[in-house]
């Protein structure tokens, strides 16, 4: 094999994950590779002891998939999902049959699904809510011909974030489980990041008659259910697991508190050549080379007395040095460059910690955030009618700095409508407290403020609201023509309408109401808000236009009382 390069950046923090910065590209890849990819499952590394298993539960496998689909899973997991995170272990068709054995002898009965599914709801109904309510956020679907029905989104992250659904028929077990799943995923199981989408027992029939026609259903042969429920058979599946560590990205019944099966990778930086197993390859004997074909093709080192257990990732050469350079900085030795790192503050701490949670749940999906994701709006007719973005680089949005935090926090666990012409979602996702905290943290550090700041709306001045109420008039800018004031909703489909300003006294920075009237354009580019200033009348506060923007401000909270 040829010699890899040698790793070029090693800029980590002492015991704990590094901070992403764009300074150092490959190492930030190298850090979403790694958590991406759960490295951490079989290894010991310090700084991700409490980190969450990547893989999903499977303590209730029976009841979601065909056993027929869990074993070809299992053997080749990329020739289903070829972006999968799932990495390929070289399993014969007979360790994955027992595998797949062990799963569901030992998995529990899955709760009843809430609600009632309806076998006529039309098929055709659920591809439309499929394409409207956000699925195109996180999955992508095939279309007949093979071409996959998502945005560029997906082809810039390292790994699909959810399954492509395009051959889900094969997999699951029928309608009711699906059904079920769609309602309320928590409920079969609580660890899930797939949200709510809050659908009525008709969409989600709908939207399960439709999923359930991408594919082909086809039902487990008897011979092969026959040889799954052997008890030899089941018994060569645990062993299996506990060999190969399926456990350490799955949480399995009767394997909760078995030890990690790799070597601790925390000082892996300063391993001597003499360390490391080379096998028979055909590899310079650099700890850069070694480190590079042990990621790329972990099998390489493996000969006739010993196995090489690493599965393979796919990875390609750029993935493979990025996570390389990452593990440079596994180091127990004083780094040199520590007196070069300044302390972060509290709201760049927030920020950090921040990413990763919008990272683990995928908001970048729907949301343009910190300039990047969003993609899910090829799927809408126009951007007004795709989720809206929360953090931009070409103009001055920023989510922190435009909304109240106590309203933040509420509306992370309990959305409401803001925008009744979206057909779009804002899921819930059933966050903990400390998520919620960590993600309002994260868009006030984003506008520079402190993690838990808070808005004073003190007294209105009675002559700007007077002022301000002119100027929303019909006779000026007619401003409910297009906002719901309330209850009071303006005329035309909603479509054509704008947020309910009743709720920006509770919702609404004063101070980013100004900058927004100012010049919506400018904070928000492409805005279907127009621009009414320079240009105000001049038969209102004589004209200064400074004092009629303040106006508008101090008419639009006094809604909120």
């Amino acid at each position: 094999a040829p010699a890899a390069p040698a790793a070029r950046e090693a800029f980590a923090a002492e015991g704990k994950p590094a901070v992403l910065v764009d300074l150092a590209p490959d190492l930030s890849r190298g850090i979403l590779l790694l958590e991406t990819l759960g490295c951490f499952g079989c290894h010991n590394i310090k700084g991700y002891e409490t980190a969450e298993k990547v893989g999903p539960d499977l303590t209730r496998i029976r009841a979601k998939v065909q056993p027929a689909w869990l074993v070809r899973w299992i053997q080749e997991p990329e020739a289903l999902l070829p972006h999968t995170r799932m990495p390929s272990f070289g399993l014969s068709e007979r360790e994955a049959t027992a595998i797949a054995a062990y799963l569901l002898k030992h998995s529990e009965p899955a709760p009843r699904a809430a609600g009632t599914y309806s076998p006529a709801a039309p098929a055709a109904r659920g591809r439309e809510i499929f394409g409207q309510v956000g699925c195109y956020g996180c999955h992508q679907l095939r279309e007949p011909d093979g071409e996959a029905k998502a945005s560029t989104f997906f082809a810039q992250v390292e790994r699909d974030f959810a399954p492509d659904l395009s051959g889900l028929a094969s997999k699951v077990t029928g309608p009711e489980w699906l059904f079920g799943w769609l309602k309320d995923p928590k409920a079969f199981r609580p660890t899930t990041v797939m949200p709510s989408l809050r659908l009525s027992d008709a969409e989600a029939s709908a939207l399960t008659n439709f999923l359930l026609t991408l594919g082909k259903g086809e039902a487990t042969p008897p011979a092969l259910l026959a040889e799954l429920g052997k008890p030899e058979v089941i018994e060569e599946g645990r062993r299996l697991i506990g060999k190969r560590g399926c456990f350490g990205c799955h949480e399995i019944r009767g394997f909760e508190k078995a030890e990690k099966i790799a070597p601790d990778l925390s000082n892996f930086a300063n391993k001597r050549l003499l360390e490391l197993f080379f096998g028979d390859a055909q590899v310079p004997q650099t700890w850069e080379d070694y480190t590079f074909w042990k990621v790329k093709q972990p099998d390489i080192y493996a000969t006739e007395r010993i196995a090489q257990l690493m599965p393979n990732f796919r990875l390609n050469d750029g993935q493979v040095k990025a996570l390389r350079t990452y593990l440079k900085t596994f180091s127990a030795e004083p780094a040199p460059h520590r007196r070069f790192l300044r302390t972060l503050s509290d709201a760049e701490q927030a920020v950090e910690a921040g990413r990763r949670l919008v990272r683990r749940y995928n908001c970048a999906g729907c949301h343009v955030i910190e300039g990047k994701g969003g993609d899910i709006g090829v799927h809408f007719a126009s951007p007004a009618a795709a989720p809206p973005p929360l953090i931009l680089r070409n103009g001055l949005l920023s989510e922190g700095e435009k909304v109240q935090a106590p309203w933040l926090y509420e509306f992370l666990i309990q959305p409401t409508t803001i925008r009744p012409w979206l057909t779009v979602r804002m899921p819930t996702f059933g966050f903990p407290s400390n998520v919620v905290t960590g993600l309002t943290g994260y868009f006030n550090g984003q506008a520079g403020m402190p993690p838990t700041s808070l808005t004073y709306v003190g007294p209105l001045d009675g002559s700007l609201v007077a002022a301000g109420r002119r100027l929303t008039s019909r006779d000026y800018f007619d401003c409910f023509s297009c906002h719901q004031q309330g209850e009071k909703k303006p005329e035309g489909p909603p479509e054509g309408w704008a947020p309910d300003l009743a709720l920006a006294r509770r919702r609404l920075r004063p101070e980013w109401m100004v900058k927004w009237i100012t010049d919506p354009q400018k904070v928000q580019p492409g805005t279907k808000m127009p621009n009414y200033y320079p240009g105000g009348p001049d038969d209102i506060l004589g004209g200064d236009e400074k004092r009629q923007i303040q106006a508008l401000v101090e008419f639009i909270l006094s809604l909120g009382r």
